[in-house]
């Protein structure tokens, strides 16, 4: 199933979403990523809004505008491999390459967990790598890239990342990692 979706290839973005919105390009570590913007000449604050899994920056079609309305300068975007953005094989030299695990210290700590029902498990392992080795379509990766997409394209000192599903984690990793932006 992850092989077949690692072919995916990217799909041909019209220049206004169903939205209205205008669909922008940014490159990033030689990828194309889709990202939608209103409100970009106000003074307002930044805000990026994180799609999560099988969605896209179309999810916050309704968001989008109203925070414009409001004075924010409100930006959504396409994570690599998602909606409009490149759709790279996920373990391709070149993938591997922008992957966000890249010198990272992952190992797999030991954890006492909890189970669904409340249960407390035994401490075990917990991995934290993606389970195929060097693939691109991880946590790490999409944090990078929101961290860089806040510094190259929206440029503000902070932004605030509004986030959902795996947009979350993205979104928390990168914040964790680059708490003063």
């Amino acid at each position: 199933m992850l092989a077949a979706l690692a072919a995916v290839p990217s799909l041909k973005m019209p220049p206004v979403s169903p939205t209205g919105t205008i669909n922008r390009l940014w490159e990033w570590r030689g990828y194309q990523v889709r990202y939608q913007a209103l409100g970009e000449e106000q003074d307002g604050p930044a805000v990026l809004l994180v799609h999560g899994l099988f969605v896209n920056a179309d999810h916050w079609r309704q968001n989008l505008p109203a925070l414009a309305e409001a004075g924010f300068r409100a930006y959504s975007i396409d994570l690599l491999g998602y909606g409009y953005s490149d759709k790279p094989p996920s373990t391709d030299p070149v993938a591997r390459a922008a992957s966000g695990e890249n010198g990272r210290p992952l190992g797999s700590p030991v954890q006492q967990i909890g189970s669904a029902s409340g249960e407390v498990l035994p401490a075990r392992p917990v991995p934290l790598a993606h389970p195929v080795e060097g693939s691109v379509y991880n946590f790490y990766t999409w944090a990078e890239q929101l961290a860089d997409f806040t510094k190259q394209v929206i440029g503000a000192k902070s932004t605030t990342l509004v986030a959902n599903s795996i947009g979350s984690i993205s979104a928390l990793q990168a914040a964790a990692a680059e708490p003063d932006s």
